[in-house]
């Protein structure tokens, strides 16, 4: 937990998950419920869910405090505000799954994806899986697909960087040890 200022409010009981899910909150109190009804409903059920409330003004650092009292695959960290790179670090940093994704407050997921990504990857042996992903605004939902040019690295990388990839990482099932071996930082 050093270097991130979060601390813990609630341990899970999982010891070895699957995957780790980290939500950075911050004055998320409008739509956390929808994000947190797509999470906990997820059809893989060994994840841990891993919100971090960075210093929220408004109730979103309490709603967190009653879904980690509710489910025991959520757990919780409260920390300074300090923008979203350090909440995120903050969630890598408590990580226990084989693997991790991202999710915001605002995102919504169908209960299979976290399953679907996860078997993939198991099945392929791959350090990281990308999904489509919908995306919504003012009430209409545009379908957005992902095919990289290739499963070369160097593709995917350039695919990244040129925007034909999602930048986000709310689509992107990656390998907890790359965030190790790699020593990457959101901050």
């Amino acid at each position: 937990m050093e270097g991130s200022g979060c601390f813990k409010y609630r341990v899970s009981k999982m010891k070895n998950p699957e995957v780790s899910v980290i939500v950075p909150v911050y004055k998320a109190e409008k739509y956390l419920a929808r994000c947190m009804h797509g999470l906990l409903a997820q059809t893989l059920r060994n994840i841990e869910i891993i919100l971090v409330d960075d210093g929220s003004p408004d109730n979103s650092g309490k709603m967190c405090d009653e879904y980690a009292a509710e489910d025991s695959r959520v757990r919780v960290y409260h920390k300074k505000n300090g923008g979203v790179a350090t909440a995120r670090q903050c969630g890598v940093e408590q990580a226990k799954g084989k693997y991790i994704i991202h999710a915001d407050p605002d995102d919504w997921v169908d209960p299979t994806m976290v399953q679907c990504l996860y078997e993939q990857a198991e099945v392929e042996n791959v350090d990281m899986v990308i999904c489509d992903y919908y995306e919504e605004y003012s009430g209409k939902q545009t379908y957005i697909s992902q095919r990289p040019t290739s499963m070369y690295v160097q593709d995917v990388m350039s695919d990244l960087l040129l925007q034909r990839l999602h930048g986000s990482l709310c689509n992107k099932l990656v390998r907890e040890t790359c965030y190790k071996k790699n020593n990457v930082r959101f901050f």
